[in-house]
Formats: structure tokens, sequence, C-alpha cells
């Protein structure tokens, strides 16, 4: 199936922003990578939490992120007749899961979240209905145990995983690091401090930021639709899977295609290690992106969902959860 035939459509909110604004084609030598009816669709870092919280860092590509997802849903309708297979990934980190509950003790859950907002309630439907499979990243790792949904997913000739693991120690974000879980506990509470100074008596300027803005985050306010310099990226990530796909080629294990997420930056790379595999990273649904990948047997577009300037009054969308 070809991306902008078949799936992106008449649909103008969507804009492919890898490869010059084309789908790359799977080169040859890899063969395909999924089956000729199989499509898959990752969406990245999420990061919700409460909606009313300055620590979301979801809420203002929400209403991009329901519309995303009734396009996917007539698609997937649509396809069925035709025995066409929509598969939809979410890449991990769809929940701040380490933060405290705003309103009501140090917890907080994937059930506080979907409904802290009719909104996000109408998207938690659309996740069930469309079976969307969910990875488990490094800010919803409750605790070091899994909630629902896998480290990793092989599907066809494509591993799929957060991207978490290929962190250095001192950066506290792979839960597999023996650190990493009295690291979280400190950032909690310094995330449950400042999230208390929503409710401070604070005027002007102090009083926008300690609602919109949370240290070491950005707002979100303003959208991004940007390919960052592929310069950019992280070299340790690019390293370390380097590695694992150099360990699964001595193992007959390697896969064609590696998607991850994780580093907030949308990466492609077709002719990853000399042509020993592809390289994909989704980029990011949070903090002013609203990124997503869609992989078919033929083609991979990195794409940015456009926002709109307003949104829906609550009482428009069905609560659901």
């Amino acid at each position: 199936m070809k991306i902008c035939d078949d799936i992106i459509g008449d649909n103008d909110r969507i804009q492919i922003i890898s490869g010059d604004g084309k789908p790359a084609a799977v080169p040859r030598h890899r063969g395909p990578l999924l089956r000729s009816t199989d499509v898959i669709v990752a969406i990245p870092d999420m990061h919700m939490y409460h909606y009313n919280s300055p620590l979301d860092g979801f809420r203002f590509g929400a209403e991009a992120m329901l519309d995303f997802l009734l396009h996917l849903e007539a698609l997937s309708r649509r396809w069925y007749a035709y025995g066409r297979r929509l598969r939809i990934f979410q890449l991990g980190d769809l929940f701040e899961l380490w933060f405290p509950n705003p309103h009501n003790g140090p917890e907080i859950t994937s059930y506080d979240i979907w409904r802290s907002h009719p909104l996000y309630s109408e998207i938690g439907r659309l996740f069930w209905d469309l079976g969307v499979q969910q990875i488990i990243g490094n800010h919803d790792y409750k605790k070091g145990k899994r909630s629902e949904g896998s480290m990793s997913f092989g599907m066809g000739n494509i591993h799929i995983e957060h991207g978490c693991r290929a962190d250095q120690w001192y950066r506290f974000s792979n839960p597999g690091n023996i650190l990493w879980r009295p690291a979280m506990s400190i950032f909690r509470a310094f995330r449950q401090f400042e999230s208390g100074l929503k409710n401070a008596p604070l005027a002007g300027r102090l009083r926008h930021a300690s609602t919109h803005r949370a240290w070491g985050n950005e707002s979100g306010e303003i959208e991004r639709s940007d390919f960052p310099d592929p310069r950019d990226y992280p070299r340790h990530s690019l390293d370390y899977y380097s590695r694992r796909m150099a360990v699964a080629a001595e193992n007959d294990g390697l896969k064609s295609l590696y998607l991850v997420a994780h580093t907030h930056l949308p990466y492609l790379d077709t002719e990853f290690v000399g042509g020993r595999g592809i390289y994909l990273d989704a980029g990011a649904w949070s903090y002013g992106r609203t990124d997503f990948a869609i992989i078919t047997s033929e083609e991979i577009a990195i794409c940015h969902y456009r926002r709109t300037p307003t949104v829906l009054p609550a009482n428009q969308y069905r609560h659901a959860i």
C-alpha cells in the first residue's frame, strides 16, 4: 500500500516531515517489512498527565490526537472488507506515572489521567476500540512493575521498543539501571512540590509559568512541525542500536527495522550501519510535537499532524470510561 494514496488520502492535517516531504522506499535488499496487506502506525511519547496540571505535556496536542484516531478508525473500517490490517503501536511513555497525583495523594494512575478530562476519556475509548498495543517506557514503567503493555514487540521483520535502554546510567531514564528507582522517587517529590505552585497565590508571569510550564519541560503551547537536523540526534542511541544490530546479525536474529521513540526527536535512516538495517525514531506527540510514523511493506514516513487553533468545549466530548 502507498502511504500518500491509501493512508493519508485527503486528510490535509497530515504532513510528511521526513524525506523532504515524501515517503522513503524500503530498500529492496531488506525485503518486505510486512505483509502487503498490513500497515503499522506508531505513536511516540505522549506523556499524558492530569489535564489541568502544568506537568501535563500532552494537552496541547490532545485535540489533534482525537482527530487522528478518528481518521484511523475510518480507515480500519473501510479496510476490513478488503482484508487489510491496521496495527497501531504506542511506543511508550503514554503516561507520567512517576508524577504525584495533584489532587488526592502521592500516587497517580492511568485511570486518574483518562478521567481528568472528557477529551482524554474519548481518546482512551478509541485506543481500546482500535486495539492500540502499548509498549512500556521509562515514564510509565510503574515502580518497576509492568502495567498493561510489553517492553518490546516484534511484528514481521520489525523490532519495536521504547528506546530508553540506550541511555547512559547517569541519565536515570533506564528502568534496568539499579539507580533508576531511587532517582525517580526523588524526582517525583520535586514534581509534587512544583505542582503545588499551581495553587499558590502567584500573579502575572509567575502565575502563567506555574500553570503552563514545568521545570525542564517545554510548555507545548507552541506547535513544532520541524524535522530536526540528523546531526542533533543523540549519538549514544545510534551507537547502542548499531551494537544491537551487530550482535543480532551474529546470532541470525537481525530484524530489518528497529522502531523506537524516547528521544522526542524524529529520525530515519534507511541505510543504518552501512545498510545493515533501518533505524526509525517516531519522535514525540507531546511538548509541542505531534509526530507519528507509518510503515508499509514498501514505504516508511514520519509525519506531523497539524493542530487546530481552538479546542472544543468539554461538553462536546463523550464520556466513555
